[in-house]
């Protein structure tokens, strides 16, 4: 079932949303992320990709051109003079990158790739000038565990290299996780089987060169929301019903989606209608974006401890319910005086009676970290 949703977000992602410009413009770019274990298969979903987007490039995380993923000035050997060089972003403009390892790129690749996400642009200063370019490409990007593999009990940004910023502009993420299941595992070996015994046996259901042919077609298609008042009932009720959900069950502390959250339907719901060739958004479109989304956030946005879904848990380092144990920690620390551990840990422990010493000391180590906390002497803390 999440292979599924996987291939289908990445399908929605080629076919695309709408990009309107106007007093408010809109991005139409969908870009997902891939949180995989080792062998999973995510080299040959990229290849496949390859194989079907009308255009594509592929760059590996610390192996990029001079120019990165922005652009990058040159200087001739020759006549002394400066020329322009795109990076991967802007060769990649209205078509699709795919990014394996995008954990390892440098800090100045990575505000290319946030401003891309934001403004479908990319702004260099080269030899003195200000140059902006356009950018706007589909990512599709993946990355690898911190530990090796993904643990669902962590949030997002404890797991992978990557500034909250730019996790929090993905359309949708999904783990690619390698857990043993005898159905999955026979059907796995047996097309690895087949690759090796009999290439030619295994064909796709679609010919990719049809497939790129039927996506370029679909692209031309502008779906309007011709239906709009059914269609943002749908929608409303999904998100005010979640929020209103959440506000009931938390006072308001836990954001279990926002309107970036929103937005994503809204762009899903429109790559599904060029996928049926429609040039109008219906109910069901919205709700296969629904689907997606909360997919995403029953993987990575529900805590456990709460029992609730908190968006906090994918793009920020602390969730609701982390920065609740820390303004806690913080307020019996209040009095700036050193106060041993075990101290800290009880009095903390009865404002918050479900609270486990493992995420006691995760917290504590955050706050250390961020410099709000010191150690005086071992297992002594203070407030900075």
């Amino acid at each position: 079932m999440l292979f599924r949703s996987i291939k289908e977000a990445t399908l929605y992602a080629l076919f695309g949303g709408v990009r309107r410009t106007g007093k408010v413009t809109t991005r139409g770019i969908i870009s997902i992320l891939l949180v995989s274990d080792p062998s999973k298969g995510k080299s040959s979903l990229f290849e496949y990709i390859r194989k079907i987007a009308p255009k594509s490039k592929k760059v590996l995380g610390g192996a990029t051109s001079s120019a990165g993923l922005g652009a990058g000035a040159v200087k001739s050997e020759v006549t002394g003079q400066f020329t322009i060089e795109a990076g991967a972003l802007i060769l990649a403009h209205k078509g699709v990158l795919l990014v394996d390892e995008m954990d390892k790129f440098q800090p100045e690749d990575m505000a290319s790739l946030h401003e891309s996400m934001e403004s479908c642009s990319v702004t260099k200063s080269i030899v003195g000038q200000n140059r902006s370019f356009n950018a706007e490409t589909t990512i599709i990007g993946a990355c690898n565990p911190k530990s090796g593999r993904f643990d669902p009990n962590d949030s997002v940004t404890q797991q992978i290299k990557l500034p909250p910023a730019i996790i929090s502009r993905f359309d949708a993420i999904f783990a690619m996780r390698d857990i043993p299941n005898a159905v999955e595992d026979k059907a796995i070996i047996t097309r690895i089987y087949k690759n090796y015994a009999n290439p030619d046996s295994v064909n796709p259901v679609v010919a990719p060169e049809l497939m790129r042919k039927y996506i370029t077609l679909a692209k031309k298609i502008t779906p309007t929301f011709a239906h709009s008042e059914e269609v943002q009932e749908v929608l409303s009720q999904f998100y005010v019903g979640l929020r209103t959900t959440s506000v009931a069950n938390s006072n308001g502390n836990t954001i279990p989606i926002t309107t970036r959250q929103a937005e994503s339907i809204l762009r899903f719901a429109e790559a599904s209608a060029r996928i049926r060739l429609s040039k109008s958004v219906e109910k069901e479109d919205i709700q296969r974006g629904i689907i997606l989304i909360m997919g995403y956030l029953k993987e990575f946005g529900f805590d456990s401890s709460t029992g609730r879904y908190d968006i906090d848990r994918v793009v920020s380092d602390m969730s609701s319910s982390t920065r609740n144990i820390a303004k806690t920690i913080l307020a019996v620390l209040v009095d700036k005086q050193p106060h041993f551990y075990d101290d800290i840990f009880m009095q903390v422990k009865e404002l918050i009676p479900n609270l486990t010493e493992i995420d006691f000391e995760d917290v504590l180590g955050k706050l250390s970290h961020k410099g709000e906390i010191t150690e005086p002497r071992k297992g002594q803390y203070k407030a900075s």
